[in-house]
């Protein structure tokens, strides 16, 4: 009766495995995928990316898979190379995302900031629940 009981369980297990794999179902774990060193903004403000970014003097990003430590040397190099950058940080890594303090000598624009990130190599741009998209195309 065991051995019975075991068998429909599994049977019943199998099923719904099928079931799900048929519908096409993602696990949550592929559900937020980002292309490698995509920056990520966090800030309610942001919402509205032209007022955000001309006024924001201190912020903090995160950079998804942002490489090896000789790869983030080399991005932080270049942030901090431009002359409206006071200072930029590194602060904790969660995960795949590298946080990075910023702060600026005065508010810049939305293109100046796509133009300085893609300057250090850093290729996309996540804000809030909005998708990514290329900084090209920011």
């Amino acid at each position: 009766m065991k051995n019975f009981l075991l068998t429909c369980f599994l049977l019943a297990l199998s099923a719904d495995a099928l079931y799900s794999s048929a519908k096409g179902s993602t696990p949550a774990a592929q559900a937020q995928v980002y292309p490698n060193k995509t920056v990520v903004i966090k800030h309610p403000a942001a919402a509205d990316a032209n007022r955000f970014f001309a006024e924001v003097t201190v912020l903090r990003i995160d950079i998804y898979k942002a490489g090896s430590k000789e790869d983030l040397d080399k991005i932080l190099i270049a942030l901090r190379k431009d002359k409206a950058v006071e200072s930029c940080t590194l602060d904790q890594l969660n995960g795949d995302f590298q946080a990075i303090n910023i702060s600026l000598k005065q508010g810049q624009g939305k293109a100046w900031f796509a133009a300085w990130l893609k300057s250090a190599g850093l290729t996309h741009i996540k804000i809030n629940n909005d998708p990514v998209k290329a900084l090209d195309q920011f």
